[in-house]
């Protein structure tokens, strides 16, 4: 019997019986949810692509820069989040999951007040900058009205951008990920069209801002209405119980203090090395690591969606499936990310003479370094996932900050010892024993399991995928012709002939992805 056979179907008080009670459980839904959020993630990736180049050339390299600098600004002023919004997905999946409609309630009647307050904290807080903002960017003569116009309108953007997260938490924390993915598409789609025809017409930096600004009030609207429709929206009342909003914020700060965990890791490396290094030595590391996130990216877009399925798992206590969705998670993610790094590894210098022209020296043999222990970080960062789905992030919490703070320790000191390739040295050991090691070890004492039941059931599947990866890539590199043009064909064949290997042992081994697979098989035949 699958999930969506044994979830059941009768109404309930609060929405549609399929969002509400089934969706967190189902397979189905949670391959629809995988689906969309890629098909988003793909869609901001190309439309990035195209973007950055009309903004460069139409609006002028100097808009461009201050155009990235304000968006940074804002950025930054959405750490005013404090991690509720993930804390209160959480706690909204496990209300559901319990059919507690009180508890569900107040989570709402919290969330409302808090992210109503929030946004505008957050657009109080930008136009307090706005008057200094010279002297946190350098600007040329003449751009200090634009920007300061244009820091104004990203102010009101954040505003609306914390008040869509009310509805999006109910339609994330109810199971309908995929929902929330089609308008983050829509409007990524919408916004960055409209920003290349508004900067074909010379809208400059102000149109930028502004097209960002109606694009996300049509979002908010969107996201009311589909959440209202799916019987996931609460009314508007700005009302709390105190309880309630101090457990979300204490939720929220262990999730935040992870967060600054990773930021220390492994987001200060391009610092460290312009402070120790010549400053040239910051663009290899730089497009390396923007490379190694586009990989990072693709390996796990699908199973961050996991906090509120685990969620609702752990309401009902149920460990059998807790567990299997976290081994799946690490086995899915480290073999994705082994597929990309395999197509990195055997065709990376020739993508990346594609990309940038001139490619600046030893960036090639950064990037293969950093996808290898970026391979070791996949384990750890699906147990993140898990932990923080059951609300037990306190326990990692202040473990991850000392060791972050290591890290940034051993980076240094390894920098200046092996020079620009010393930040992935001196990570290795939060790598290697913190989310290597002792994050799954923790994860399977929670799910009161071996190491041993771990590794058999996520780790050693990844032979075929392997494999699969090394055999491919030897193979292209011998039988492709020896021009830079074929690399994108190799890597692509790479990564799907390792995927496909992955996909081969689910399809033989687990009969819920069998299940899933041959419905949405028959959907396509009745609809192609």
């Amino acid at each position: 019997m699958t999930d969506d056979q044994a979830t059941p179907k009768e109404p309930s008080a609060y929405g549609d019986p399929e969002v509400t009670l089934g969706s967190n459980a189902s397979g189905s839904q949670m391959f629809k949810n995988f689906v969309a959020n890629y098909l988003s993630f793909g869609a901001a990736v190309l439309l990035s692509v195209v973007l950055t180049p009309v903004v460069l050339h139409h609006a002028g390299v100097v808009a461009y820069g201050l155009w990235v600098a304000l968006s940074a600004i804002g950025a930054y002023v959405g750490l005013l989040d404090a991690g509720v919004s993930t804390a209160a997905v959480r706690e909204v999946a496990s209300a559901i999951a319990l059919r507690d409609e009180d508890r569900l309630n107040s989570i709402f009647d919290a969330v409302n007040v808090f992210f109503v307050l929030t946004g505008l904290l957050a657009c109080l807080v930008t136009l307090a900058i706005v008057p200094f903002v010279g002297n946190f960017v350098t600007l040329p003569p003449g751009t200090l009205d634009a920007a300061r116009v244009a820091l104004v309108v990203k102010g009101a953007t954040t505003t609306i951008g914390f008040t869509r997260m009310i509805p999006s938490i109910g339609l994330y924390g109810s199971g309908r990920a995929d929902l929330n993915a089609y308008i983050g598409t829509a409007l990524v789609t919408l916004t960055q069209g409209s920003q290349i025809v508004v900067t074909r017409l010379g809208g400059g930096l102000v149109g930028l801002f502004a097209t960002s600004l109606a694009c996300e009030a049509l979002a908010l609207g969107a996201s009311w209405v589909i959440a209202h429709r799916l019987g996931v929206r609460r009314r508007m009342q700005l009302r709390l119980k105190k309880s309630v909003m101090r457990e979300l914020i204490s939720q929220g700060w262990h999730n935040t203090l992870m967060s600054i965990s990773g930021i220390v890791s492994y987001q200060l490396d391009a610092l460290v090395i312009a402070v120790v290094l010549p400053i040239t030595q910051v663009a290899p590391y730089d497009i390396a690591l923007s490379t190694a996130n586009l990989a990072g990216n693709l390996s796990t877009t699908g199973t961050s969606l996991l906090v509120p399925t685990y969620a609702h798992s752990s309401a009902l206590d149920n460990k059998e499936r807790q567990f299997k969705l976290f081994t799946r998670a690490v086995l899915a993610s480290t073999a994705i990310a082994l597929s990309v790094s395999a197509a990195l590894v055997a065709f990376g210098q020739d993508l990346m003479s594609l990309w940038l022209g001139r490619v600046p020296a030893y960036t090639y043999e950064i990037l293969v370094v950093m996808n290898l222990a970026f391979l070791v970080r996949m384990p750890g960062r699906q147990a993140a996932v898990f932990l923080t789905g059951i609300g037990k992030v306190r326990i990692v919490s202040r473990l991850a900050l000392v060791f972050a703070v290591t890290n940034l320790g051993l980076t240094v000191g390894a920098t200046m010892w092996l020079g620009v390739i010393g930040p992935i040295v001196g990570s290795l050991p939060q790598v290697v024993i913190f989310e290597f090691v002792i994050l799954p070890t923790l994860c399977c004492r929670e799910l009161g399991v071996g190491v041993k039941s771990y590794a058999r059931a996520a780790i050693a599947p990844l032979g075929a995928p392997l494999l699969a990866a090394v055999t491919t890539s030897l193979a292209m590199k011998a039988w492709l012709p020896n021009s830079k043009l074929w690399a994108p064909v190799g890597s692509v064949i790479v990564v799907v002939v390792s995927v496909s290997a992955l996909g081969a042992y689910l399809w033989s081994h687990d009969l819920e992805v069998r299940v899933i697979l041959r419905r949405y098989a028959r959907w396509v035949r009745r609809h192609g």
